[in-house]
């Protein structure tokens, strides 16, 4: 067999009249992806994603979540026999509209606790920054509590989601809006 022969046949796509099409569109679907991609990657330089410190900030991040779950815990647990203690807290670690929807809750509790010598204990198990700037945040926080009546020594566990709204005042952030989940 000729080499001009076995040529021939090793270059299939000359007697394929289709092939050249074909890469035409693979070489078009390329480019208009590597657009996309450049389009996307300066999006996200430009303040898309890149805006939320809380994909780029882990120092900030941790922050705000460490004094924000702080607060929570602070301000959602009490003892029936120092209200007091949770009133200051709440005081120290809210603000805006959280300081009115707090006190319509805690209204409640400061009446019934002592009479039902009740002590509720929370801790943040989980919390998670969604948005975040220099001095605003937006987070969901997972509560777990448990109530202890002291005189019948009955323990009861549950667990609450908040939506929190925190700002920046001074160098500390308070919270300014709690909404239950």
């Amino acid at each position: 067999m000729s080499r001009l022969r076995r040529l021939r046949r090793w270059r299939p796509w000359r007697r394929r009249p289709g092939t050249p099409v074909l890469l035409v569109l693979a070489a078009a679907v390329l480019v208009g992806l590597g657009s996309w991609f450049l389009v996307e990657a300066r999006s996200v330089a430009s303040g898309g994603a890149g805006g939320n410190a809380a994909l780029v900030d882990t120092g900030l991040t941790t922050e705000v979540s460490g004094q924000v779950g702080e607060a929570l815990e602070r301000i959602f647990s009490y003892s029936y026999d120092d209200m007091a203690a949770t009133e200051r807290a709440a005081q120290d670690v809210l603000a805006g509209s959280a300081v009115e929807d707090y006190d319509l809750l805690f209204g409640q509790v400061r009446a019934k606790a002592p009479e039902q010598k009740l002590v509720l204990s929370t801790t943040v198990s989980v919390s998670g920054v969604r948005t975040l700037d220099s001095s605003r945040a937006h987070l969901l926080a997972f509560l777990d509590q448990t109530a202890t009546r002291v005189d019948t020594g009955k323990s009861s566990a549950t667990g609450a989601a908040l939506s929190v709204d925190a700002e920046r005042v001074d160098g500390r952030w308070r919270i300014t809006e709690l909404v239950p989940r």
